[in-house]
C-alpha cells in the first residue's frame, strides 16, 4: 500500500510538472507570436513610409525616432531594419548608420533589369495558358484604352496596364516566380512614387509596347512574347531615367549618379 501511495505521488508530481512545462511552451509560443506580429507591423509600415515618399531617398534611419514615430518597440523596429536591408530597401553603411536606398542611376536600372527578366519569363510561361476569352477581353480593354488615350484620358492607360500584367501573371502559374515579383514590387512602387507626375508624356509609346506584347500572345508565340515584355520593361526603364534626371536637375542627377 505504501508503496502504492509513493507511486501515486511520483505519478502526480509528473503530471504537475508537465502541466507546468506545458504552460512555459504556451507562454513562450504566446510572445513569439506577438514579436513575429510586431516584426510584422514594423516591416510594413516602414516599408510603406519609404515607398510613400515619407521616408526620402538617401535619409537616414535611426532606431528610436522610428520607434517613437509609429509607437513601437525599438527591438522590432531594428529587426524589420535588418530586413529590409536584406530587401534592398534600406542601405547600412561603415559604421553601422542606414540610410533609406538612393534614387539613383545605378538603383533604377538594376531594379527594371531584373524586373524585365522576370516579366519576360512570366510571359513566356503565360503565352500559351491564356484563355480565349480572357485574351478577348485584354485586346478590347487595349483598343478602348488607345481611344481614351486619343482623347487625352491617361487613366484607362493604368487600368490596362495593370490588367495586362495581372492576367499575365495569373496565367504564368509559377509560385516561385510570383513571389521573386512581389519582393521586387516595393522597389517599382518607389520609383513610381518620384516618376508618376511625368508618366503621362510616354504612355503612348507604352500603350504601343502593350499592343506588341498582346499580339504576340495572340499568336501563342512565347518566345516573341517574352522579347516584346523584355523590350517594354527596359524602354520604360530608360523613359524613368528621363524623368528622373528632368525632376531632379541634372547637376543632382550627376551627384546621385558618381
Amino acid at each position: 500500500m505504501l508503496e502504492g501511495r509513493r507511486a501515486e505521488g511520483r505519478g502526480t508530481l509528473r503530471l504537475k510538472h508537465m502541466r507546468i512545462l506545458e504552460r512555459g511552451a504556451a507562454g513562450r509560443a504566446g510572445r513569439t507570436r506577438h514579436g513575429a506580429s510586431e516584426l510584422g507591423s514594423a516591416h510594413r509600415a516602414i516599408s510603406e513610409l519609404i515607398v510613400a515618399g515619407q521616408l526620402r531617398p538617401g535619409e537616414p534611419v535611426r532606431v528610436e525616432r522610428l520607434a517613437a514615430r509609429l509607437g513601437l518597440a525599438p527591438a522590432p523596429v531594428r529587426e524589420a531594419l535588418a530586413r529590409l536591408v536584406d530587401e534592398g530597401l534600406i542601405v547600412e553603411l561603415p559604421g553601422g548608420e542606414a540610410r533609406v536606398v538612393e534614387l539613383d542611376e545605378r538603383y533604377v536600372r538594376d531594379v527594371f533589369l531584373v524586373r524585365s527578366g522576370l516579366e519576360g519569363l512570366c510571359v513566356e510561361l503565360a503565352t500559351p495558358r491564356i484563355a480565349p476569352d480572357d485574351l478577348a477581353g485584354l485586346v478590347a480593354m487595349l483598343e478602348r484604352t488607345g481611344a481614351a488615350l486619343a482623347r487625352g484620358d491617361p487613366e484607362a492607360y493604368g487600368r490596362a496596364d495593370a490588367a495586362l500584367h495581372r492576367l499575365v501573371t495569373a496565367a504564368a502559374d509559377n509560385r516561385i516566380l510570383l513571389a521573386e515579383l512581389c519582393a521586387l514590387q516595393p522597389h517599382v512602387d518607389l520609383i513610381r512614387t518620384y516618376t508618376q507626375r511625368g508618366q503621362g508624356t510616354h504612355l503612348p509609346a507604352s500603350h504601343g509596347e502593350h499592343l506588341a506584347i498582346v499580339a504576340a500572345l495572340q499568336r501563342r508565340d512565347a518566345a516573341a512574347a517574352r522579347q516584346c515584355m523584355e523590350r517594354h520593361i527596359r524602354a520604360a526603364g530608360e523613359r524613368t531615367l528621363r524623368l528622373l534626371a528632368r525632376t531632379a536637375g541634372p547637376a543632382a542627377w550627376r551627384r546621385a549618379t558618381l
